[in-house]
């Protein structure tokens, strides 16, 4: 068995968003990097374990990373938080608690 296969720019777009490198994702998902290096080239070879940990350290939905189409350049953002000059924080931690702000924004 090959494995299953994550759509790799949305793999990159998760490592822009998130201000990650793959050795660095590799890590918080307790994946091998030479692992992840192959799932961002767009090989298979992952099995759903793996796909959710992955999904579960960027606090995703597996389906978020398997979908076949790319991610809008605006899902996911907060355009309303902004730090010292007008940008959004660009750490790991920020973008992890901007995420868990917008999935409860309807219940306040």
């Amino acid at each position: 068995m090959k494995g299953l296969r994550i759509n790799p720019e949305r793999l990159q777009w998760c490592l822009r968003h998130y201000c990650l490198t793959l050795k660095k994702l590799a890590k918080r998902a307790g994946l091998k990097s030479a692992d992840l290096r192959r799932a961002s080239e767009g090989e298979q070879g992952l099995n759903m374990l793996e796909i959710r940990r992955i999904a579960k350290s960027l606090e995703l939905d597996t389906s978020f990373l398997m979908q076949e189409k790319g991610v809008s350049r605006d899902e996911l953002r907060t355009p309303q938080f902004r730090a010292a000059g007008g940008q959004p924080p660009r750490t790991t931690e920020m973008m992890l608690l901007l995420r868990r702000v917008e999935n409860h924004r309807e219940y306040f």
